[in-house]
């Protein structure tokens, strides 16, 4: 598992119903377990709170943040993958959509582990150097 940053949306995400107290992840930052906000008014900010903490935006400072920024995370009880593509220009949000090839990289990885974890121990392929 690699390291990531936690991202969280007060602006509704679009085409699907998660809600916006929802922790998603990025790698598109520092990758240091940081939290971010999306706020209200569409600024990127990179809150002080730990990586167990909820979010708190005492102290959140705006990142300025200028560029495309994707960040994903998969929807309980099924696991379906949600990945979304955001815009910021000058440290405003111009826009946010979902990724839908980004999210069929992930049914695919997901569908490959499955097929891989249904294999019979000792089956070829499997890494092991005896079979």
């Amino acid at each position: 598992m690699g390291m990531y940053d936690r991202l969280y949306s007060r602006i509704p995400l679009p085409d699907c119903n998660l809600p916006t107290d929802i922790e998603l992840q990025t790698k598109d930052l520092e990758c240091l377990l940081d939290c971010y906000i999306i706020d209200a008014d569409g600024r990127l900010l990179l809150c002080q709170s730990r990586p167990d903490d909820p979010p708190d935006l005492t102290g959140a400072e705006d990142t300025g943040y200028h560029g495309d920024l994707c960040f994903y995370t998969l929807s309980e009880p099924d696991g379906e993958p949600h990945e979304f593509l955001a815009r910021f220009t000058h440290g405003r949000l111009e826009w946010i959509r979902r990724n839908p090839e980004g999210e069929r990289t992930w049914r695919a990885r997901a569908r490959r582990l499955q097929e891989h974890l249904a294999r019979p121990s000792g089956q070829k392929g499997e890494g092991n150097r005896d079979g």
